[in-house]
């Protein structure tokens, strides 16, 4: 509903078009949150970047501009640095409000305040996550149209140091966790090792295996069918899970662009590496449908499932928060439908016509 309503803005032409069309795209955030509650107030704040024409940070009020607001509004303007990704109530003396932080990737650029609770009661667990299931988008909503109208809220930069430093930490776990230990333990550090070769010999596989998911020759070369072709032997060959692609609408040779073709392999990669690590499955499938705008993928797994309601993908070990990422940045989504005992699917959709530049973040 959000980008609907946004998509009807935006002109790079003109300095004063831009920052009405950046005031515009907030009303229509606060406007939908605050429906979303059914409170009477909502005040959309921006942090950085403050421009010319709103240099107290305030983009957008929303219904009611009462002396509650005001007060809330003048404690974060003393507190910017204190607002922590999420959601948070706060009490006033008209009643509770709901601050909902607007951040990527942890950089909070604003924040929206809505309320007061009628009653002077607090927000419930179910508003809390309705408004929170929410935030994602309303940040790359605005997030999104300030890049389009040549504002920084956030360092683009920063955000990419910090997905090469995630990438990594994760690199370093894998080189810890296997190669490192055994390389000790051929050195002469630790338990003793019967068989030099042999280990040797496993080292060696696990080095190949690391490079390898790094960036996959096949996938490079010959596209995400034969990537995920390959990805699948080789699970199969290592874990002994039968294995099955599936394919709609596309073929092997056929190319997506580089960024899909990367994003559709590296959900696929972490969704079996959850079905390694955590489903004692027997079966996984990969399903690739290609349609007319979009690039779909299903993983699918016979394993012991989850309860995919009350999992955190914050804090999740799963990957999920990777994935979502992942196919976020390049304008799409993902679903995961799980029960116990009954196995997982993770399904992902991705536009087409995704290029990977900056405008693809959202």
């Amino acid at each position: 509903m959000l980008q609907k309503q946004i998509s009807g803005i935006g002109d790079r032409k003109s300095e004063k078009k831009s920052v009405s069309d950046r005031q515009s795209a907030a009303f229509i955030v606060g406007q939908c949150l605050k429906d979303a509650l059914g409170v009477s107030s909502g005040l959309v704040l921006a942090y950085r970047p403050i421009d010319s024409k709103n240099e107290d940070g305030v983009l957008a009020i929303v219904g009611q501009s009462d002396n509650g607001i005001n007060s809330i509004y003048t404690r974060l303007k003393n507190n910017i640095d204190g607002l922590l990704p999420g959601t948070i109530q706060i009490e006033d003396d008209d009643g509770w409000y709901l601050l909902v932080s607007l951040d990527y990737d942890d950089l909070i650029f604003g924040c929206v305040v809505l309320g007061p609770k009628p009653d002077h009661k607090k927000f419930s667990s179910n508003e809390e996550n309705q408004i929170s299931s929410l935030r994602p988008m309303a940040s790359q909503v605005l997030l999104g149209v300030d890049l389009t109208l040549g504002f920084s809220p956030v360092d683009v930069g920063d955000l990419v140091t910090r997905a090469v430093e995630a990438e990594w930490a994760k690199l370093a776990g894998d080189l810890h966790d296997g190669p490192l230990q055994k390389a000790l333990m051929l050195g002469g550090f630790g338990a003793n090792v019967h068989d030099p070769v042999a280990m040797a010999r496993l080292l060696s596989d696990e080095l190949r295996e690391i490079c390898g998911s790094l960036q996959p020759t096949v996938l490079k070369e010959f596209g995400i069918a034969a990537g995920l072709d390959w990805l699948l032997d080789w699970v199969g060959e290592q874990y002994h899970i039968k294995t099955n692609l599936s394919l709609e609408g596309i073929e092997f040779g056929k190319r997506l662009l580089p960024d899909v073709e990367l994003a559709l392999f590296r959900v696929a990669q972490e969704a079996s590496n959850n079905t390694i690590k955590h489903a004692q499955a027997s079966k996984l499938d990969f399903r690739v449908k290609l349609q007319k705008k979009w690039a779909l993928l299903i993983v699918q797994d016979d394993g012991i499932g989850f309860d995919a309601q009350n999992i955190s993908i914050s804090n999740s070990r799963m990957g999920i928060s990777g994935m979502l990422k992942r196919a976020q940045q390049l304008g799409g989504d993902i679903t995961i439908d799980s029960v116990k005992e009954k196995g997982t699917k993770v399904s992902v959709k991705i536009p087409r016509t995704s290029s990977g530049n900056q405008g693809s973040l959202f």
